[in-house]
């Protein structure tokens, strides 16, 4: 009896650490890796703002989840623009109008499809 429920306990012990692998479930791809923009962008003569980001997952992306928001709080009162974003895509240019000189911004991206990701997230300040 001893022996049948320390299997037990190993088994479940083992699923249960498949499931989580990684700090992610198994359903879960990676979070996106995000390269643009700084911490201190300079729109000073620019139209556009770029955004971009590593496509590291293969197949299960249909397309990416990107959010922007004013401050540094991903809250949906601070959700300033969603936008789905083809999988074929890494990168998504912004207007630069969009941004206000002195203001913190935050944007998320999230790979979804038949599995999603883990959200990432940066913080950036537009320079005065």
């Amino acid at each position: 009896m001893k022996k049948t429920i320390f299997w037990l306990l190993v088994l479940n012990l083992t699923v249960f650490s498949a499931a989580f692998a990684g700090g992610r479930r198994l359903n879960e791809l990676p979070a996106p890796r995000l390269m643009a923009p700084d911490d201190i962008v300079d729109l000073a003569g620019k139209n556009s703002l770029e955004f971009r980001w590593g496509n590291e997952t293969s197949g299960s992306v249909d397309h990416y989840d990107f959010r922007l928001y004013k401050g540094t709080q991903t809250y949906e009162k601070n959700l300033i623009l969603q936008k789905d974003v083809p999988q074929n895509k890494s990168s998504l240019l912004l207007d630069a109008s969009t941004f206000k000189v002195g203001e913190t911004y935050a944007w998320s991206l999230r790979s979804m499809g038949s599995k999603k990701s883990m959200s990432s997230y940066s913080i950036f300040k537009i320079r005065s």
